[in-house]
């Protein structure tokens, strides 16, 4: 698979990371920004966007665990016959199945870090701009401190 994997890895880039980066700018930024305070209560006073972001990662990666082993699987004993091949050598069945589990969790592990980055960066920033933006409450703890009440 590594192989294989050196040669297509743009197109599992678009297919695992940048589609759900953009579909996390969209959902979170895009439609968050039209759920204001009331949005927040509901969601136990955290954002919309960090509400969506750990559902987008768990689905981007079933998605491409599904895309990993789901057809690579069928094709390599219905199609291409190379686990017919790699069973002809001296590799037994356990090895072949352990191979399999192993790549698809080091590729899960790849999709996985290659998301949760840049979403704790949009999580962050969009952090950041809603605290410039929010006034301070009146009698928390930075506005007593800061005398600007």
């Amino acid at each position: 698979h590594l192989v294989v994997y050196k040669r297509t890895w743009r197109g599992g880039l678009v297919f695992s990371f940048l589609s759900p980066v953009l579909f996390l700018t969209a959902m979170g930024i895009g439609l968050g920004s039209l759920i204001k305070g009331q949005g927040t209560a509901s969601l136990g006073g955290i954002s919309y966007l960090s509400f969506v972001a750990p559902g987008l990662l768990a689905a981007t990666v079933m998605q491409v665990a599904t895309a990993e082993s789901m057809f690579p699987i069928m094709g390599g004993i219905k199609w291409f016959k190379t686990f017919h091949a790699i069973l002809a050598t001296p590799i037994r069945v356990r090895d072949l199945v352990g191979g399999i589990l192993l790549w698809t969790t080091f590729r899960l592990t790849l999709v996985a870090a290659a998301y949760t980055l840049p979403a704790a960066v949009v999580i962050l920033e969009a952090t950041k701009m809603r605290r410039r933006r929010a006034p301070p409450e009146p009698w928390t703890l930075d506005t007593v401190s800061s005398g600007t009440w």
